[in-house]
């Protein structure tokens, strides 16, 4: 991860207002979270410890520090919002070369989670801050794979689904 040097973001937060809270983003996962939630949710972030212990650890696995990762958290505590929406976009911000394979028991499922990302990606919130980085490829742009022109993608499978020689 670069980090912009202090005279260069005070210049940046000068000529663009957001421009402080896109770097905080870009910076954490979970600080990027709780600004694209707004994108996706009409209800208010709740922070929650658990969703901090996530975004750490996954932050670390795109760090490379961190090379396997289970994440065992009851229904309903934003699991799937912060793993397979959040995380994959956060991560493209400065590694759009990265490929994501997602899978669920339900094709529903993980087709919902890309939809929602793509969504996330294609969104004025995001295009003003890290639109300049990459651009979805036309040819390949649906909802179970997409892919970006710096060689990243996002393919999902389910059980029964079929991911061999991807």
């Amino acid at each position: 991860m670069v980090l912009l040097p202090r005279t260069e973001l005070i210049r940046a937060v000068l000529q663009e207002p957001d421009a402080l809270e896109a770097e905080r983003a870009r910076r954490t996962l979970r600080d990027y979270l709780e600004q694209m939630w707004r994108v996706l949710e009409p209800a208010p972030f709740v922070p929650g410890w658990h969703i901090d212990a996530m975004c750490d650890h996954l932050q670390a696995v795109r760090d490379r520090q961190v090379r396997k990762l289970i994440i065992t958290v009851p229904p309903r505590h934003t699991k799937s919002t912060v793993v397979s929406i959040a995380f994959p976009t956060w991560a493209w911000v400065d590694a759009p070369e990265m490929r994501f394979l997602f899978a669920s028991y339900a094709d529903s499922l993980a087709t919902r989670d890309a939809v929602k990302s793509r969504r996330v990606l294609q969104s004025d919130w995001y295009q003003r801050r890290w639109g300049d980085r990459f651009q979805l490829t036309g040819d390949q742009n649906e909802k179970r794979r997409y892919e970006n022109d710096r060689t990243g993608y996002r393919l999902v499978t389910s059980v029964g689904g079929s991911a061999t020689g991807e």
